[in-house]
């Protein structure tokens, strides 16, 4: 206990913020304790999903505190009800939940949307990649990836139209009497991407 005691002090004197996780998780909860405040999670996130319609609009940083503001005395009231969750837990889980709730939308919402409609072009109408993406880029069935959609465009590897564009032009290149070491390799990385 005394080496515990120590290392704390020791953690805030160096004004650390594992102290704070030694007091929170320091002490051993209950079987109850876990329970409550899994029931918490849950209960938090199906009563906080309408967070996630103010990360598609385009708002800015002061209004999102608002939201999150708003959000996190909804979360100290579920906390209130759920019983046995603690005020600094549920802020910590509430935190959490917060940052879970941002990275799938960044990282994953819509994508399952986009990879299926190109899919369907691809398989059932021939298409390739490139005017599959460009034809879901056009018709914006999804708002949300809409930039990251153009982008890809712009930085994909060429068409095989594109590429055969650049055959002639190394031909071209040649036949006016050109060396063709770096379009010839460039050409062939090309054809072997496509």
């Amino acid at each position: 206990m005394a080496s515990q005691s120590m290392g704390g002090s020791r953690l805030r004197s160096n004004n650390c913020v594992a102290n704070d996780h030694l007091q929170l998780y320091g002490r051993s909860n209950t079987y109850e304790d876990d329970l409550a405040y899994v029931r918490y999670r849950a209960r938090l996130a199906n009563e906080t999903k309408w967070i996630e319609d103010y990360l598609a609009r385009d708002i800015t940083q002061a209004e999102w505190r608002r939201v999150k503001d708003i959000a996190s005395v909804q979360a100290l009231k579920i906390a209130r009800v759920s019983g046995g969750v603690k005020a600094q837990a549920a802020l910590a889980g509430f935190r959490d939940h917060i940052w879970s709730i941002q990275f799938d939308f960044n990282h994953y919402k819509d994508f399952d949307g986009v990879y299926f409609e190109i899919w369907k072009r691809v398989a059932k109408r021939k298409m390739n990649f490139r005017e599959a993406l460009l034809e879901v880029y056009r018709e914006d069935m999804f708002p949300v990836r809409k930039i990251s959609i153009k982008y890809e465009l712009d930085n994909m590897f060429p068409s095989q139209e594109e590429v055969t564009d650049i055959n002639e032009y190394r031909f071209d290149y040649q036949k006016r009497g050109g060396e063709d070491t770096d379009c010839r390799s460039f050409g062939a990385m090309l054809i072997q991407a496509a």
